[in-house]
């Protein structure tokens, strides 16, 4: 393949050696990411290739060319095997039903609950006006007004999941802001409106 004649000699120099390279040990590429993962074998060796073209300049000699490029391989195969593992590890929680979701959840206060339900209302609301509008309002209406999640999910239009992440998040979240102001001593409660 031609490069632009607009590329600099020492680049077009370096894409060629590059080109050569690869062409060599593309085919023996190709038949050990097949023998790892058949499917995705073409996919991880574009990745080997450009993860290779990024590193090229750390390569000292084209003749250990293979190993180097085999070594790039392993690490793309690793990362690959590693996102399916993870993605296999969360699937099942993905796809848990509504009912299950709903066993597994608890009422029960958790340690962001209690300390929560310690704060001063004016740290606490000082706090839940800074949080995202997606993680303040599930827990204004799940701890505050004391809606269930099934209510909740019917009066936000969301999955049960997401209203119970949303809310485990948005605790996280406040229970963060409340500890980080707490040892700061910045967070003062909201001015009051003289009457």
């Amino acid at each position: 393949m031609p490069f632009p004649a607009s590329l600099p000699p020492a680049r077009r120099d370096r894409a060629t050696r590059f080109q050569a390279l690869l062409e060599q040990h593309l085919d023996r590429l190709l038949r050990s990411a097949r023998r790892r993962a058949e499917v995705d074998a073409e996919d991880l060796v574009q990745e080997c290739c450009l993860r290779a073209w990024n590193g090229y300049g750390s390569l000292r000699e084209d003749a250990a060319g293979y190993v180097w490029l085999l070594a790039i391989l392993d690490g793309v195969v690793a990362d690959h095997y590693r996102k399916q593992q993870r993605r296999q590890h969360l699937a099942p929680l993905v796809d848990l039903d509504e009912e299950t979701l709903l066993a597994l959840a608890s009422e029960d206060q958790g340690p962001c609950e209690r300390l929560i339900a310690e704060s001063d209302s004016g740290h606490l609301h000082g706090a839940l006006a800074r949080l995202p509008e997606i993680f303040a309002q599930p827990l204004m209406l799940h701890d505050f007004e004391g809606l269930r999640y099934r209510e909740i999910a019917a009066l936000l239009q969301l999955p049960i999941g997401t209203v119970m992440s949303r809310l485990a998040r948005g605790r996280r979240m406040l229970a963060a802001l409340l500890l980080n102001h707490a040892e700061r001593g910045e967070m003062a409660p909201p001015a009051r409106n003289p009457r």
